[in-house]
């Protein structure tokens, strides 16, 4: 026996770019897709007196008697002109509240009363789809990017960036032309500006542009189903005031040219001739590799529940080998070794909420946990005896194959630790054969995942070797890391396959990379790491790179959870907290002085989300976590605080697949 459901749903005017999309109904039943994307029910549009918004309804017959979670989206389906019937996907906004709606089947049919695309109990909560099929292409435009023959300085400029896309022709276009041309259409080009005043996407461009000053950062983005057939045309026109407008020159760029770098692209004027350059940095966002794995069941992406400063352990329980990326020497903290699941694991044992570590991808696409780009081995069985023999060797991680980094856990190489002078073997028992696996060096993500208990939550970041502004690099230039699609596909796709019900946060120093994190699922929310002037840190490179200011603009304009911070910026300029705060930013800080105590103090005082530290090891073991604390409370065996219903309750949470993200 089947009950006809009867959804409506009403939405504001669908905003520029969703001209051909459609409010759908997806859900936790076969009726309604299994929440699967490609599976959407498509809604109808009825027609409605109010101009300023539209009423879509569906009738959908759903098993009797059930309980049906299901969410509202916007879509829009595309077929392609390859000879396919399939139609690919697009998701443009969707509801993303924690609990989805809910209903429960009972008689013939079931009519819902009229509900309001994002809200509903009490709260507003919808955003951007993930990248389903299509594929993101960026322009990065700032500083003085404009040079201009015969001009010591540019005059001031407006920018204008359109992008078209080669179609078919259609039997009428073809028998309407004499001779065959080729045909275009003109895809939506969402602009951003940084600065002071703005940061929110916007569609609209003028006809002349954007006025292009020089503190601005201007992104120009555009997303496609076919990048190799896509091109930019970039048009500067000239700003004088009381002067009449006029066409600089206009760039060109393809979109089977469009790489994660920078770029110098010629300006023609409209005799063909070639009258300066235009600086620009490019970058190209994929879909998820093999295929996209997300759905609509879940998203944390904008997430944060309202509790006490979290306590986030550094690598584990604390760094145990010389840092390398310090211009100065801080002492070790942990006699665990860092980055090991052991260490990991300890760290909940004294109570810590979440714990940092960094992620590395080796040749074969495995994520492995480490800190430095490059492994410091010393292989003798390849160097022998010989005197003038080198010490070591520096292979980059992602130059191995995860056998090979096995081999390193098992003595046949040695990892090194370095010092201020020279690398020296490193005494740890991590590196002595037969040593349990949870206290070897690089353990898989995988492993951490399956290996460690999900009271624990993981703050993960994605190394990708930047370039410092002085002009050196992170990696040496002879040696070339994976591409950011890869290295950030490999990742997401372990993080969805094991992640399970455990609390995962993303984030990257690398800004392409946090991009890419945000864009390419839609369950993990992503923080932006950064930090600004240091003694101890070389400034890294770009205008996203230079301190909170700016990061927070990037961080609010691309929908990330917050930043992660260095605790120095913070405590020099409390308003920076407070301007985070106040944006609905959540703020994690790092750096060597949140070992103290009253540095964690005034970083509490200024309402800081969370503290990364060495120093898990300052509290006794058995110590619950927060998370762990609210779990227990929730469960009906916990009595009076007993440790053996505690532990009941552990059982049994962990067998009903507790504890959730929330």
């Amino acid at each position: 026996m089947s009950c006809t459901a009867i959804f409506q749903v009403s939405c504001p005017i669908l905003e520029s770019g969703e001209e051909d999309a459609v409010m759908c109904i997806t859900g936790s039943c076969e009726q309604l897709g299994d929440w699967d994307p490609k599976r959407v029910v498509q809604m109808v549009q009825n027609s409605a007196e109010d101009s300023n918004k539209r009423i879509w309804k569906a009738d959908v017959s759903l098993p009797c008697d059930s309980e049906i979670k299901y969410r509202y989206a916007i879509c829009s389906f595309h077929k392609l002109t390859n000879g396919s019937t399939e139609e690919k996907v697009i998701v443009h906004r969707w509801e993303t509240n924690v609990t989805p709606r809910m209903l429960f089947t009972e008689g013939v049919q079931l009519c819902q009363e009229e509900h309001i695309f994002g809200n509903y109990d009490d709260q507003q909560n919808t955003d951007t789809g993930w990248l389903t099929s299509q594929t993101e292409m960026h322009i990065l435009i700032h500083g003085q990017p404009l040079t201009l023959q015969g001009c010591d300085e540019a005059p001031p400029f407006s920018i204008k960036v359109t992008a078209r896309q080669e179609r078919a022709t259609t039997p009428e276009e073809e028998t309407t032309s004499k001779k065959r041309k080729k045909v275009y259409d003109v895809l939506p080009v969402f602009i951003r500006v940084l600065n002071k005043n703005e940061y929110e996407p916007r569609l609209h461009q003028h006809e002349y542009g954007r006025h292009f000053h020089q503190d601005d950062i201007m992104m120009f983005s555009v997303q496609t189903l076919k990048p190799d057939t896509m091109s930019f045309k970039v048009e500067i026109f000239s700003q004088d005031i009381g002067d009449a407008i006029e066409n600089l020159g206009v760039a060109t760029i393809l979109g089977r040219n469009v790489r994660c770098a920078p770029r110098c692209i010629p300006l023609i004027d409209q005799d063909m001739d070639n009258v300066g350059t235009l600086d620009v940095m490019c970058s190209i966002i994929k879909p998820l590799q093999p295929e996209s794995v997300c759905n609509f069941e879940e998203s944390y992406s904008k997430h944060w529940k309202s509790r006490r400063c979290v306590e986030i352990g550094h690598r584990g329980m604390g760094r145990s080998l010389v840092d390398k990326s310090l211009l100065v020497h801080i002492p070790t903290n942990s006699n665990i070794p860092e980055n090991t699941v052991k260490s990991l694991q300890q760290a909940l044992k004294h109570g810590a909420d979440f714990v940092e570590f960094d992620i590395h991808v080796t040749k074969d696409r495995v994520p492995v946990i480490g800190h430095d780009f490059q492994a410091a081995l010393t292989p003798s069985d390849v160097l022998g005896t010989q005197a003038d023999a080198p010490l070591y060797l520096e292979v980059p991680i992602n130059y191995l194959n995860l056998s090979e980094i096995d081999s390193l856990k098992t003595g046949q190489c040695m990892v090194l630790e370095h010092t201020d002078k020279k690398p020296s073997p490193c005494s740890s028992p991590a590196r002595a054969p037969k040593v349990p696996k949870e206290m070897q060096l690089f353990p898989t993500l995988q492993f951490a995942l399956e290996g460690v208990d999900l009271d624990l939550g993981f703050l993960v970041e994605v190394k990708y070797p930047m370039d410092i502004v002085e002009g050196s690099k992170e990696m040496p230039h002879e040696k070339h890391p994976l591409e950011r699609n890869t290295l950030v596909d490999a990742i997401i796709n372990i993080l969805m396959k094991y992640g399970g019900k455990r609390r995962i946060i993303l984030c990257a120093f690398d800004p392409q990379v946090c991009i890419m994190l945000r864009l390419k699922q839609n369950k993990y929310p992503v923080v932006y790491c950064n930090f600004g002037p240091s003694e101890r840190y070389e400034l890294y490179a770009g205008p996203l790179c230079t301190g909170i200011p700016v990061s927070l603009l990037f961080a609010k304009s691309m929908g990330f959870l917050g930043l992660s911070s260095h605790s120095l910026d913070l405590l020099q300029k409390p308003e920076l907290a407070a301007a985070c705060n106040e944006a609905n930013l959540i703020t994690f800080c790092w750096g060597e002085d949140n070992n103290d105590e009253e540095t964690v103090r005034r970083l509490k005082d200024i309402k800081i989300h969370g503290v990364i530290h060495d120093s898990m090891a300052k509290y006794p073991e058995n110590r619950n976590n927060i998370f762990r604390e609210e779990r227990l409370s929730r469960s009906p065996l916990t009595i009076n605080g007993d440790i053996s219903q505690q532990v009941a309750a552990i059982e049994i949470n962990k067998d009903t697949g507790e504890p959730s993200m929330t």
